[in-house]
């Protein structure tokens, strides 16, 4: 005899991993309609702020279905993703009593249940049959029931499926799914057909070819709505400013790149020329100084300059390149009088002007620099000091000044932070690595140097400024273009340095079509889908390429519990 089911009383989520791991939460069952899930506290399941960091602040919810056993997860657009029994989930799917469920990847598990689970409703298992992409689903509370009667006191049997009942299932199972295969596949032909008489100059845009084989029905799909990513992304863009100085640690005071006066032998006339002073690796370097110690000199900083970058969380955090935002770890640009300079030697006892440095050191990283006073540096006392870092929102006249949160040790990404109150519109990324394609098409978004400006004046509202405000406004710009190349860091191959594709420097997607130009630098490059798979990134100007870091070093930033893996 059959078992009846029993009403269901709860709705049960049982932690699996996570800051509430081994944790069961019940719901009244015929209170909700939905559970909501995220770190808000207005979600029904709430996770904690910090140690769950990989969930949204509302990252996905459970709704009832149309049927008492039907039941369905979504996805509330969260940054990191969702995932049922291991598989990406996009939008809604339905979901069985059992199901895996991770809110982000690497993020908290919890199993969905109910109290009492009804018969019928144990979880769906997908078996793969051989040579061949299709699955069975068995549900393993149906196949063996007995009859109360039979069972008496005995403690019940483990339910389990038979041989010959499973191998009709595979085989009824294949002969499905050819005849449906067989039968989508002579579908979408005539669809297409049909589209394409009526539509075909809109639809050779879309959709560019079918592939109809046996067993399989392909659609590679080229669609590129740059209009609406543009849309949907404009606000998460970003324009950056910034500024620093180059300091000792120890005592605060500024570095800087001394000078001396020099007579010219030709015309007698004394010119302030750059000093250069050579490690202990032989190589050279700019000669620097505190700035209570140097007579003639220039500080070693930057200010006036711009980049990009976006928003990747509703908290105000925002990826860019490192850069962009911490100059004093990448390559330092000498001013034109620092060109023509000398070198300075310790001869028989005493420094003593020497050769003359045509051009400086091109890839001197100042936070890197060995040498200070003319002598070697005892450890790492160079630290560059933003003096400003200001983030402007597209078509926004208002700077909110940022903090740098963390910077990459190994790659060309920086992570800052805004602090505004109410959510920010951040991005969708996308870690593509593996799927990533010479020809696939991207689009750019950013502030590129040489874009207009769209400038506003205002009258002064304020009684202690009375003078009228003139401001820039921002507006980003779109460039569309295709991935090039994809270098990789493991591959050495002599067509990589014959290219000039030098893969030692680590990952990168060199882009074709498109120069947005300097000042796009840390904007978002997206997939044809509208999620980010890039940060731009310029090249050596002399190899006149682009470049974007794939989005997945961003993403390490972002990881809290991150580990460097030593080889």
């Amino acid at each position: 005899m059959k078992k009846d089911n029993k009403p269901i009383k709860h709705f049960l989520i049982k932690h699996q991993s996570g800051s509430k791991v081994n944790q069961h939460e019940t719901f009244l069952f015929d209170k909700h309609e939905e559970l909501t899930f995220g770190r808000d506290e207005s979600n029904d399941v709430q996770f904690d702020p910090e140690k769950d960091s990989m969930v949204s602040r509302h990252h996905c919810k459970i709704r009832k279905g149309s049927s008492p056993l039907d039941f369905y997860v979504e996805d509330l657009e969260s940054l990191n993703g969702l995932y049922v029994n291991g598989e990406k989930v996009d939008g809604k799917q339905p979901i069985s009593v059992g199901d895996i469920i991770q809110l982000g990847q690497k993020g908290p598990e919890i199993e969905f249940d109910l109290d009492p689970r009804p018969a019928g409703a144990a979880k769906t298992k997908l078996m793969s049959t051989a040579g061949s992409k299709h699955t069975v689903e068995m549900n393993t509370s149906d196949e063996t029931e007995q009859d109360e009667e039979s069972k008496g006191s005995e403690t019940p049997e483990k339910e389990t499926i038979g041989k010959q009942t499973f191998e009709r299932a595979i085989s009824s199972e294949r002969k499905r799914s050819s005849r449906t295969v067989l039968a989508a596949g002579v579908s979408i032909i005539i669809v297409l057909a049909a589209l394409g008489f009526t539509f075909k100059d809109q639809f050779v845009s879309t959709v560019t070819e079918v592939v109809v084989e046996p067993g399989e029905t392909t659609i590679i799909d080229e669609r590129f709505n740059a209009e609406q990513i543009i849309k949907d992304n404009e606000s998460a863009v970003v324009f950056i400013e910034v500024g620093y100085k180059l300091v000792h640690a120890p005592t605060g005071d500024e570095v800087y790149h001394e000078y001396m006066n020099v007579e010219d032998p030709e015309t007698g006339e004394e010119n302030q020329v750059a000093l250069y002073i050579e490690n202990e690796q032989g190589q050279i370097e700019p000669a620097l100084g505190l700035s209570r110690h140097v007579e003639i000199g220039a500080p070693i900083g930057v200010s006036g300059a711009t980049g990009s970058g976006f928003v990747v969380d509703e908290d105000g955090f925002i990826l860019t390149n490192r850069h962009v935002v911490a100059m004093w770890h990448t390559s330092y640009s000498f001013p034109q009088d620092a060109y023509n300079g000398r070198m300075v030697r310790y001869i028989d006892g005493e420094w003593q002007l020497a050769e003359v440095v045509r051009t400086p050191p091109q890839s001197w990283v100042p936070a890197n620099s060995e040498m200070l006073g003319r002598r070697p540096l005892s450890g790492k006392v160079l630290q560059g000091q933003n003096v400003y870092l200001d983030v402007t929102f597209a078509n926004n006249d208002l700077r909110t000044p940022a903090n740098i949160v963390r910077v990459s040790n190994t790659h060309d990404v920086a992570m800052i932070k805004v602090d505004l109150p109410g959510g920010l519109n951040p991005v969708s990324m996308r870690n593509a690595t593996s799927n990533i394609a010479p020809g696939q098409r991207i689009l750019i978004m950013g502030y590129p140097g040489l874009a207009p400006d769209v400038v506003v004046g205002r009258a002064s509202a304020d009684l202690f400024n009375r003078e009228s405000q003139v401001f820039t406004v921002p507006s980003p710009t779109s460039t569309e273009g295709s991935i090039g190349r994809v270098i990789s860091a493991t591959s050495h191959s002599q067509d990589d340095f014959i290219e000039g594709y030098f893969s030692t420097v680590g990952e990168y997607y060199q882009i074709s079509g498109s120069s947005p130009g300097s000042g796009n630098s840390g904007g978002p490059v997206f997939d044809k889908d509208g999620n980010v798979i890039g940060l731009f990134t310029m090249g050596p100007s002399t190899l006149n390429m682009s470049y974007a870091v794939p989005i997945k070093f961003g993403m390490d930033l972002m990881n809290p519990n991150r580990r460097t893996v030593l080889n």
